[in-house]
């Protein structure tokens, strides 16, 4: 329970992981060990963190769609599009970086992280790269989450 209650709110729980090993001679599962000693991310921290990282992410894709394109006079344009890029904040339909990273927030905000994870997964190039510290935070936390749930079923007394 004490290892439960510290994952679940994001405080590192490492001592309560392995008094719980110890005692129930069950070793740590590895996504749970792997964020012990930090904390799982916390879903407010991919909340706030998402918006930054995807408005980043949508620049990067402007500037790299337009320096695929052609010249100096297309690099100069998509270096000004990205400065005054902004952001779809409703959910849009297509599968440009916005409109995906627009799925994705609102997956977000309603704290479905599997469901941004796969909207994310679609993305490729420099949006990919510049959302990818946001999909590492995320994964970690649904790996460790079940690892949590699994380790809780193994030494229910039900079992």
């Amino acid at each position: 329970a004490k290892v439960d209650a510290l994952a679940r709110e994001g405080a590192p729980f490492a001592d309560a992981l392995a008094e719980l090993a110890e005692a129930s001679g069950t070793p740590a599962p590895d996504a749970l060990s792997a964020v012990a000693d930090s904390g799982i991310p916390s879903a407010v921290s991919l909340r706030t963190s998402f918006g930054d990282l995807a408005s980043e992410a949508v620049k990067a894709s402007v500037r790299e769609t337009a320096s695929e394109d052609g010249g100096v006079g297309a690099r100069l344009g998509a270096f000004l599009s990205s400065q005054v890029a902004t952001r779809a904040l409703e959910p849009q339909e297509g599968d440009s970086a916005n409109a995906v990273l627009s799925r994705a927030q609102a997956a977000v905000d309603a704290e479905d992280f599997a469901a941004a994870l796969a909207e994310v997964s679609t993305l490729s190039g420099a949006a990919a790269q510049t959302i990818a510290p946001w999909v590492d935070m995320a994964q970690s936390r649904l790996s460790a989450l079940d690892a949590l749930d699994g380790l809780s079923a193994t030494l229910s007394p039900s079992n």
